[in-house]
Formats: structure tokens, sequence, C-alpha cells
């Protein structure tokens, strides 16, 4: 339950140092930096200090175009497989490797290259669907024997080219012109029409009517069927520069990854500058506040002590500062850290959920799942990912312990691909599954049924003494007494008067037929009496208080619906079991097909039990992750605590091969 103890630390040093200093303070990793240009214990000395600011937004428009342009060259660079592309992971080089690209790589020239043929490629875009459209309007022309640029008026006559619906080509007849149709379609007919100039207005006022839609030529010439000719070479053309590109591009991507080298590099370089901005100096001397860890505190001092002018002091958090959280678990919780941030940090004085969950969330995962074998197969492929990925090994590390518990969970309830060990003709396997199986799911769910509940009971007073604990902490002791601890004492109670009730069989008093009996009643009643007459916060009013601890009474029937969602463990797990039996079934049909039988059989069995491992897995991490969330942590957990975020170089696509990153 470890939030790392900060300390705030101010450190002042001369100006000609400063560079130095934060290049080594970055190295270290160690200080989270404040903004002290916009505290308030600077106004008074505020006129003293230089405006001098690092210009970040260069940089960061620097960070966008490297990105931009990686993800331009990102399709061509060559594809590496599937398990290539799961363990690739971030690029691999040794320093010297590093600093050289930093040093020689022709950024500005290779950027602007890829941004000139962005551009031209979205300009080609642009010009192929305008040529594409023009075509899809003049190939139903393509027929028509003349020079579209002589349609218009003449000394005497009107010619037009246009459409109009089938239906209403009859009524054309009646109207003073002359037409031939060139093309028709299912619903219109093209026609080129001839009529006098003396009859201009009168005929277009009748073909308005019916619906006649002029054809569009404007800036064209010749016939149509040369015009098509010429558009289709242009596109010809295009087709061929946008090769001529993607050729050139798939040369490029060769260096994309310097890119990223690049992004990780500058990355660093703007982190310092923010570094700066947030310090405050005068003409001579910079000052440098913010928060270091205890565990860090002689690291710093021996750092700053190799500088000839930085002069540091720390003190403890004071009442009303928000010091920045950074958990500090023990190797084993670590990983689910990422299942903690992924919720919200706690706040500094809260104590840090990751230890509470990591247990419950891992065999609640293993419930979901069920299956010994399934359990197995992730504990196999979590390790092969853990050795291969130098990235995303915490997840991997949840998945080992959830299929760990997968084993486990699998064993007691007898699922091992299933009902597979049934099916074998192998009683070894029947006999090696029935000594380790408690019970059968499918033939007593009800058994599952209340190992849910009670795990989740067990969870829901969990979190309540946590909450009782966090309370008193924070200085709050009738509030944890009339609330947490009450509905600690009174569930606890039902729970003890259940078990008693059932030990003591039909024939036992409910309230009062022994000694645990009559206990467990008097604590439920003692706690009710706390919620009532105590939890209703300070207010002098008796009346107003009583009804807000009658109101916070009524609200306890949350905590049935919250023992209820703990159900879904069972659902889950026998779903999985559903599904495994389904495939084992489907396998055992199709094996009976002449010839190919068992082939069919043997790849319905691994697919079709890896989509299960697969849909089940997940199912299982979702629910498991909202039972920690909604049921568990809302009995205990504020959260709302900013990260620790100490200056560094943060690696986010390299990492060194001959020495540890620098990020």
């Amino acid at each position: 339950m470890a939030v790392a103890r900060v300390d705030q630390v101010v450190i002042l040093l001369h100006k000609s140092e400063k560079d130095s200093f934060l290049e080594e303070l970055q190295k270290a990793s160690i200080v989270h930096i404040s903004d002290l240009r916009s505290d308030t214990s600077i106004e008074e000395v505020r006129e003293l200090l230089s405006p001098e600011e690092r210009n970040e937004g260069e940089l960061e428009a620097l960070l966008s175009r490297l990105k931009r342009s990686h993800g331009f060259l990102k399709p061509y660079i060559p594809k590496r497989g599937f398990l290539a592309g799961i363990f690739g992971g971030k690029i691999e080089l040794t320093r010297k490797e590093y600093m050289d690209i930093v040093s020689s790589f022709p950024m500005d020239e290779f950027l602007d290259t890829t941004e000139g043929m962005e551009r031209e490629l979205s300009a080609l875009k642009v010009e192929e669907n305008s040529l594409l459209n023009r075509l899809d309007q003049l190939d139903p022309w393509s027929k028509l024997d003349m020079d579209v640029a002589e349609l218009g008026c003449s000394h005497e006559a009107v010619v037009v080219a246009g459409t109009i619906p089938i239906e209403k080509l009859d009524s054309l007849r009646e109207l003073p012109l002359e037409y031939v149709e060139v093309n028709r379609d299912a619903k219109k007919s093209y026609l080129l029409l001839v009529f006098r100039i003396k009859d201009e207005e009168e005929v277009r006022k009748e073909l308005l009517a019916l619906e006649f839609e002029e054809a569009d030529f404007e800036g064209l010439s010749g016939r149509p069927a040369e015009i098509i000719e010429g558009l289709r070479e242009k596109l010809s053309e295009i087709a061929q520069r946008r090769s001529e590109i993607a050729e050139k591009a798939r040369e490029l991507a060769k260096d994309a990854y310097k890119l990223l080298v690049l992004y990780d590099y500058y990355s660093g370089v703007l982190e310092k500058y923010r570094a700066e901005n947030r310090a405050a100096a005068t003409e001579e001397a910079v000052v440098i506040k913010g928060w270091v860890r205890r565990s860090d505190w002689d690291r710093l001092e021996k750092l700053a002590s190799s500088f000839e002018t930085v002069y540091i002091t720390r003190s403890a958090p004071q009442p009303g500062e928000v010091p920045p959280v950074d958990l500090a678990n023990k190797k084993v919780f670590r990983p689910f850290e990422m299942l903690t941030e992924l919720y919200g940090l706690p706040n500094y004085a809260e104590v840090d959920p990751t230890p509470l969950l990591a247990p419950f969330f891992a065999f609640f995962f293993g419930l979901c799942l069920t299956d010994a074998a399934y359990g197995i197969v992730l504990l196999i492929l979590g390790f092969i990912l853990m050795k291969k990925m130098r990235g995303g090994k915490d997840f991997m590390w949840i998945l080992v312990a959830g299929a760990f518990f997968t084993v486990l969970a699998g064993a007691m309830t007898g699922s091992w691909f299933g009902d597979l060990p049934e099916r074998l003709p192998l009683p070894f396997l029947k006999d090696f599954r029935n000594s380790l199986m408690l019970f059968d799911p499918m033939k007593e769910p009800m058994k599952f049924f209340y190992l849910s509940l009670a795990l989740g009971y067990i969870q829901l007073l969990f979190g309540l003494l946590v909450g009782f604990y966090n309370k008193l902490r924070f200085g709050d002791a009738l509030g944890g007494i009339s609330n947490e601890l009450a509905w600690f004492i009174v569930l606890l109670s039902a729970g003890l008067l259940v078990f008693a009730n059932v030990k003591a069989g039909k024939g036992g008093s409910f309230l009062f037929g022994g000694p645990l009996q009559a206990m467990a009643t008097l604590l439920i009643f003692a706690g009710v009496f706390l919620i009532i007459f105590f939890s209703g916060g300070k207010s002098r009013n008796p009346v107003i208080r009583i009804l807000k601890g009658l109101y916070n009474l009524y609200g306890g029937i949350g905590f049935v619906g919250d023992l209820l969602s703990y159900v879904r463990l069972m659902a889950l797990g026998m779903v999985t079991a559903g599904i495994a039996m389904a495939v084992n079934i489907t396998a055992g049909l199709v094996m009976g097909f002449p010839v190919i039988g068992y082939v069919l059989a043997g790849l319905v069995f691994v697919f079709g039990h890896i989509f299960s491992i697969a849909v089940n897995a997940l199912g299982g991490f979702v629910h498991s992750l909202r039972l920690q969330y909604v049921e568990f942590f809302t009995k205990f957990y504020e959260n709302g605590g900013k990260p620790f975020t100490p200056l560094a170089k943060r690696a986010y696509f390299t990492v060194f091969l001959d020495e540890e990153s620098e990020g």
C-alpha cells in the first residue's frame, strides 16, 4: 500500500551551470519539476526575474513533423511478419549509433522530401477524383459524333445536349425541335436537340417542365470519345507518377526508423526546455522548485555536490500542498500499477490500492476462465512474450498471474480443455482430473454460485475495512466508525447469522436459536444504530441527522447489488466450460467424416480452443477489472492524484543495447 514519500526541493544555481546541471538531472530522472513562474511565493521578487523563455512551440512542431513523416512512410516499410510484429517492440541500437543518427542524419532535407511527396500525392488524388468525375459525366456521350465546342447558338439554330426521363421522351414530339438519341440507361435518355433561335425561350421553358438537364461540357473541345481518351491518358500518367512516388517512398522507408530515434532525442530536448521554462531566473541565478522521492535524496545531493554553484534544500509537504504521486510497490505487485493508473492515481495521503486489487483481480480472472489447460497455454504464452518483448512486460506479468490462478480454478472444477478427459479413451487422464477436482460446476452449479458470492462478500468486507482505515488516517474517526465500520459490522454479522442458522438446521430459531445467532443479531442492531444516529454528519439538528442516517441505511441496499455482481464470476466460468465442451463435441462430430475426418477434427479442436481462450480471456479481464473498479474501489478509493513525472529523457521508441537507456 505504498505511495512513495516525497519532499519538496528548492535548487539554486548560477546561470553558467544551468545547461549542464539540467542535463545531468535529466539523466538521473529523480526530480519532478514544478512551475515556479506561476508560484505565488515569488510574487514579491517577480520584477527581478528574467523574462526569457525557451521556445517550446518550435520543438513541438518538429516532433509533429517527425511523427507525421513516419506515418507517411509506414505503409512502405516491409512487413516483418506476425511474430516479429508482436516481439518487435522498440528500436534496438547502441548509444553510438543513436548519437550518429542525431548528429549526421539530414533531418530537414528528409522531412522536406517526405512532406513534398505527401503533398504531391494529395494533389494527385484531387486531380484523379476530378478526372474520374469528368469521365463519369462523359462516358454516356461517347457515341456523340461532334465537337462539343460547337454546342450552343449559331446564326439560326441552337444545339443543346442533355438528358430527359425516358417516360417523358414522347412529349418532345410536341415541341418545335428535332432531337437525336445518343444513348440511354434505365432511367434517362441522352439527347442532342436542335431548335430555332426564335423558339429558344418557349422551348427551354417546356424542357424545364419535362425535367430536361443540359449536359456540362464547359471548357472542353473535341468529340467526347477523344476527350475520354485524353482523360484516360492523364489518369495513366497519374498512376505512373504515383508509382514513382511509391518507389521513392519505399527507398526512404529504409531510414524511417531514424525519424523515431530523432523523435526520442528531441522529446528529451523538449522536456529540458519545459524544465527551464518552469524555473525562475535572474540575470545571474536560476531557481528550480520541485519534488524528490525521499529514497532519491542522497542521489540528488551527490549530483548537486559535483557542481560548484548548486545549492539544494528540502522540506516535507506542508498542509494545503498537493505533492505528486509515485507508486512504489514490491516487484510482484508493480505490474498491477497499470490497472490502478487506468482508474486514477490515489491522492498523496491515500492508500495505494494496487497490492489490494492484485490478488483479487488475478484470482477472479482465473475463475472467469476456469480451465486448467487454458491456464497452462496462457502461462507458456506469457513467459515467451515476457522473454521476447522489451516493452509491455507489466501486462504479460498480469496475464501470467491470472493464468496461474486459471490453472488452480480449472483443476478445482475439473476443466481441462473443457470435458476433454471425459471424452478421451485414456482412464488415467480421467483419474488425474477427478483426483484434483473439488466439484463439477456443470453438475453442481450452486457450489460455484456460493463460491462467487463468498468471494464477493470477502472483498466487500475488505474494502470497508480499508475505507475505515483511510478515514482514521484523514482524522475522520466518527465518519469511519458510523459508515465503513458500521457497515462492516452489519454485513459481517449478517453473514455470521446466515452461517449460524444453516448450522442450526431447520429447527433453530432464526434470531435467538443459540449464542452465535444472538451475538450476530445484537451486532447488527449495533451497526444499524451507528448508521442511523451518527452517519448523518455533524448537523446540530438531531432530526436532520437521523433522517440522513436513515437515508444512508436505505443506501445499504446497494450492497446487495454489489454482492450479486460477483455472480458474473460463475457465469463467465460456466460460459468458458460450455464453449470448450461445444468445441469438443464439434471436433468429435467431424471426426466421423471419411478420409479427412481426423484432419478436420484437429483443426476444429485447435482453432476452436484458440478462439475460446481469446474470447473468454478478454471477457475475464474486462469483468474482473470491472469488479475492482465498480464494486471494490467505491468502498474506499477516492483517487485524483497527479503523477510524479521526473525530468527525464523518455525513450518512447528506442532502447540501448550496450547500456541502460537514458529514458
